[in-house]
């Protein structure tokens, strides 16, 4: 596919990767990061101009985030329903659900504006400020920081790091490894803490 896009004309290039990062939201488990990478490295080699890789990514990526956050606006509560009718329940429970949704009132603010740097994360980040019906403004100006600031990196790390492939791919992995670890501590903390309290309640 990367070799068949390679000689597609440019326009159909950025196209793809606009589209490619704007799956990545409501597609999860979609790889857009790979593709962001991938191209930053082949402007680094002088196949395409470095700062549209980057304009057209990091459009593709606002744009997905704000689809995600309008869909979850408009039919998160059915989405919600059905949950409470399934085995999900048992993994996400209503007062746990409830209790995430306040606390994303609080504080969530700094998940939308770190959630291009949590991965696994981006997607529940946006569903959930869909859900609460966070200020569309607020949303859109938060993930366009962070996208900004995550596509810089994706695009400069396939750019500089010594034109290898293999070094860029490697800085990824090792990112993705590491906040993945981070998030696992932290949902651990917190699922070790609520269900205690729920223990002391009873």
């Amino acid at each position: 596919m990367i070799e068949w896009l390679t000689h597609q004309p440019l326009y159909l290039v950025y196209a793809f990767l606009f589209l490619s990062a704007a799956a990545e939201s409501p597609i999860p488990p979609y790889p857009a990061d790979i593709f962001i990478l991938l191209f930053g490295f082949f402007s680094g080699q002088g196949a395409y101009h470095p700062g549209l890789v980057y304009a057209f990514s990091a459009a593709g990526s606002v744009t997905g985030i704000m689809i995600l956050y309008y869909l979850a606006r408009e039919r998160g509560d059915a989405v919600v329903r059905f949950v409470s009718r399934t085995y999900l329940r048992h993994i996400l429970p209503p007062p746990l659900l409830e209790r995430i949704k306040r606390k994303f009132l609080d504080h969530g603010d700094l998940f939308i504006l770190l959630n291009r740097f949590l991965p696994g994360m981006r997607a529940p980040i946006c569903f959930t400020a869909g859900l609460v019906r966070k200020p569309a403004g607020k949303v859109f100006a938060y993930s366009l920081v962070s996208v900004l600031a995550w596509d810089l990196i994706l695009v400069l790390a396939g750019f500089r790091l010594g034109r290898s492939w293999d070094s860029a791919s490697q800085f990824l992995r090792r990112y993705n490894l590491l906040a993945l670890a981070f998030i696992a501590a932290g949902l651990t903390v917190f699922s070790i803490l609520y269900f205690s309290r729920k223990k002391t309640k009873e």
